[in-house]
């Protein structure tokens, strides 16, 4: 598959996962439509490529102890990450909203279920 290829697919798995956890959870919302969606996707897959390996550096420790449990809280702050940039720049009609810790913790959860079905969905074809 090409380069150009597994970057579009990526994001559209990235989309598609998020749109699942704005179905189960009411406590993660959203505003924009699709365009909310393919700016979330852009902005997730950037912080998994540039600021994930870092965070998964520094807690390398509780990733090993916690036989990569810690994972969850890492894809927390990422989900914390994404939401701030995507309201920081204030694009009309697009807004980004997660109520409490422990709704990021579940959302990080369903995010990566959802990630890796999909994935799975994908690599079976």
């Amino acid at each position: 598959m090409g380069i150009l290829k597994r970057i579009v697919a990526g994001l559209a798995v990235n989309a598609l996962a998020l749109y699942v956890v704005m179905y189960v959870l009411e406590s993660v919302e959203y505003t924009g439509g699709w365009k909310f969606f393919v700016l979330a996707s852009l902005i997730i897959g950037l912080l998994n490529l540039f600021v994930k390996p870092f965070l998964k550096l520094l807690t390398f420790p509780f990733l090993i102890l916690s036989a990569g449990l810690f994972l969850i809280p890492i894809n927390a702050v990422i989900l914390w990450l994404a939401k701030g940039i995507i309201n920081t720049l204030e694009i009309s009609d697009i807004a980004f909203l997660i109520s409490g810790w422990s709704s990021y913790l579940i959302a990080a959860v369903i995010f990566g279920l959802a990630n890796w079905f999909i994935h799975i969905f994908i690599k079976s074809k």
